[in-house]
Order: C-alpha cells, then sequence, then structure tokens
C-alpha cells in the first residue's frame, strides 16, 4: 500500500487528484480513528477490567503532568499569569 500510495501520488505518476491530497491529513485521522476502535472492541471485558486502572493511569498521568510542567514553564519564563495559561482565548 505504501509503495503503491508513492507511485500514484505527488511523487511519481500525480495520478491522485489533488483534492484528495488536501483532504489526506483527514483521511489518515479516520484511518487512525478505525484502527483505534476495531482494536478497542476486541477488548475481552475481563482484560480489560485486569488491566483497567492501570491504563487510564498510563494514559492520563503523563498527560497531566506535561500539561503542568508547559503552564508552569510559561508562568516563569514568558510572564503568563495562571488564568492566561488556562484561557483557549488566542486574543487576550
Amino acid at each position: 500500500m505504501l509503495i503503491l500510495g508513492v507511485f500514484i501520488g505527488s511523487h511519481q505518476f500525480n495520478i491522485i487528484h489533488p483534492d484528495v491530497i488536501v483532504i489526506s491529513d483527514d483521511l489518515r485521522r479516520i484511518a487512525l480513528i478505525i484502527i483505534l476502535l476495531r482494536a478497542g472492541f476486541g477488548i475481552d471485558n475481563d482484560d480489560l477490567k485486569k488491566v483497567g486502572f492501570t491504563a487510564l493511569k498510563m494514559g492520563c498521568i503523563p498527560g497531566l503532568i506535561e500539561g503542568l510542567c508547559i503552564a508552569f514553564t510559561s508562568m516563569k519564563f514568558l510572564n503568563f499569569t495562571f488564568v492566561q495559561v488556562l484561557s483557549p482565548d488566542v486574543n487576550s
């Protein structure tokens, strides 16, 4: 599939329509969602109970630590207030 994509894409024969190239990022994201959904539906309920809390911790704790590090670093080096760090509005 990868070799075929290289050949019919913009690197060799340029067969793919430019509109498809524009939406390729969205198509890749949709494909990833489908892969993750199929993997998730294949999990047995007993297996999920065994590793569920551990998987939840491994999924959430690194993200929280990263977010807090970015928040405190921006407060220290960029002189942001805590409200500015939490605010999703870029224009303020």
